[in-house]
């Protein structure tokens, strides 16, 4: 999956560009401050349960992606707290 590809799964799930945009940028400043867990992802990042559930089915693309690149380091993160709140 590629960068492109990545943004536009996030876009489907219910991200909006300027959402997506933060998480990149904030990435490439080195904010890696996400906190495992649901609760604390749905407050920084407003998930809704649904985007959740989605966003664990695509986790495995996402993951992919991560491996193609250090622009999606936040995801990385975001993902690991979505899969220790299973």
């Amino acid at each position: 999956m590629s960068r492109l590809q990545a943004i536009r799964e996030l876009k489907n799930i219910g991200y909006t560009l300027t959402e997506i945009k933060q998480i990149t940028d904030s990435c490439e400043l080195g904010e890696l401050d996400w906190v495992a867990g649901k609760k604390q992802i749905s407050e920084k990042v407003q998930v809704t349960d649904q985007q959740i559930s989605l966003l664990l089915r695509v986790k495995d693309q996402l993951m992919e992606a991560v491996a193609n690149g250090p622009y999606d380091c936040k995801i990385t993160i975001i993902l690991q707290g979505i899969i220790a709140a299973e």
